[in-house]
């Protein structure tokens, strides 16, 4: 059984529109918590499932890397790289089974286009590839462990393609060495070239080898023995940050365990990560855990202040809100959490940039103003989001009570949690070791 322990507010892996709204954190919660889980685990992003898709990217840069650097499609903006995404991607669609697990960005869309019997191109594929297709999801963790850098096959990236290459019986596709493999990786070439000059895919017929090829030697859930215990070791030695403690955790015994279990959480499992921990990730655990904890207590006050005025339908005064029990809560509580964050151990910017945020909000002070200054933060979060500020969730009348807009409603009363707010990348790091065989 897979664990549930996430369930965050995240896009689609899918098929996502475009970029999250910037208007989805209504108190500012979200960039200190993904710094923090930065820091802790560099490249790894919360999107990410299967780390076989830095095997796609370094074969990619295989097929394409000898069109210039400034090559660009037809349509003026899509570069060689994205072609060949859009030919992998329609790949892994025609052909996958329909009880396949694997999350493809941009799957929908693309079977949308074959249904219809159009080529993919930009306009019917993701509205910020850039962000949302595979490149985009995985182009840090490809920095990170370098398979790339600066746009080239790095050390790593040509380690995996040999691996690669040698394991599926394709000779030749990278280096120098005649082969079966070269043949191939030069008609791909050729319809990468053909996709930039028609502004899309150019490989109109079904039984085009390449739909399969994809599909055989890039489906990004069965990577082979070898090339999954080589991205598994970059993983643990590469500059991943706490990347391979978190790791051995995650396969041990007990991590096992708790991964299985539906009922465990991301508190819970860093809970029992720090009792084992190095000193160094035992800090690091103890400032997210504060930090959390402050969060927890914003965002409850918040979500019950929300779901109070959607209920009576008008407006309510603060004080009537502060006599919801999470908004007492945070009154009394707010101050003491915030002392705790400031003084774990963190950096001088980090610390910094949490006192210019939150500070006002954290002062020591009645439920009646505490709800009011929870509103005029959220005013000031609201107005700071670019690129031209959002409109905020609640509006106060003249006789100061306080109004929600209709698309900010909450109907459903927030449960109380002691769960963590924000994601701190224990999920993709599961879903990594699964994929690489190794629980």
């Amino acid at each position: 059984m897979e664990t549930r322990f996430l369930n965050f507010p995240l896009l689609s892996l899918h098929d996502p529109d475009g970029a999250a709204s910037t208007s989805l954190d209504p108190l500012g919660l979200t960039p200190l918590g993904e710094q923090l889980a930065v820091e802790l685990i560099p490249g790894v992003r919360e999107r990410q499932s299967h780390p076989r898709y830095l095997t796609a990217i370094a074969v990619a840069h295989a097929v394409c890397q000898n069109f210039p650097a400034d090559t660009v499609a037809a349509d003026g903006v899509s570069e060689p790289w994205q072609v060949f995404e859009w030919y992998v991607v329609e790949g892994l669609v025609r052909c996958a089974s329909a009880d396949s697990d694997a999350k493809v960005p941009g799957s929908l869309k693309t079977k949308k286009a074959i249904a219809q019997g159009l080529p993919l191109n930009a306009a019917r594929y993701l509205k910020t590839p850039t962000i949302f297709g595979f490149h985009g999801v995985y182009r840090l963790l490809s920095r990170t462990l370098r398979v790339e850098e600066a746009n080239y096959l790095a050390d790593f990236g040509n380690e995996l393609l040999n691996v690669w290459q040698q394991e599926r019986g394709l000779p030749g596709f990278t280096g120098s060495a005649e082969g079966t493999g070269r043949a191939i990786r030069q008609s791909l070439t050729e319809a990468v070239k053909d996709g930039l000059k028609a502004g899309a895919t150019a490989r109109i017929s079904t039984g085009w080898f390449g739909w399969k090829f994809f599909f055989d030697h890039l489906e990004p859930t069965k990577a082979g023995l070898k090339e999954a215990k080589l991205i598994w070791h970059q993983l643990r030695t590469g500059q991943t940050g706490f990347c391979r403690e978190v790791l051995d955790f995650i396969i041990s015994g007990e991590g096992r365990s708790l991964f299985h279990d539906p009922d465990t959480t991301e508190r819970m499992l860093y809970a029992a990560l720090k009792k084992v921990a190095s000193p160094e990730l035992r800090a690091r655990i103890g400032t997210i855990q504060c930090y959390e904890r402050f969060a927890r207590l914003l965002h409850d006050a918040f979500e019950t202040c929300r779901y109070e005025i959607t209920q009576t339908r008008r407006g309510v005064q603060p004080a009537v809100l502060a006599q919801l029990r999470p908004v007492a809560k945070a009154a009394q509580a707010l101050p003491e959490a915030y002392v705790a964050v400031t003084e774990s151990p963190c950096d001088f910017s980090r610390r910094t940039r949490f006192e210019s945020v939150f500070e006002t909000v954290a002062q020591q002070r009645s439920a009646t103003d505490l709800v009011v200054a929870l509103y005029e933060h959220h005013l000031r979060i609201q107005k700071a989001k670019p690129p031209e500020g959002k409109a905020p969730w609640l509006e106060r009348h003249y006789d100061g009570s306080l109004l929600i807009r209709p698309e900010y409603q909450l109907e459903k009363a927030p449960k109380p949690s002691a769960e963590f707010v924000n994601p701190y990348r224990l999920q993709p790091l599961w879903n990594f070791a699964r994929d690489l065989g190794q629980v």
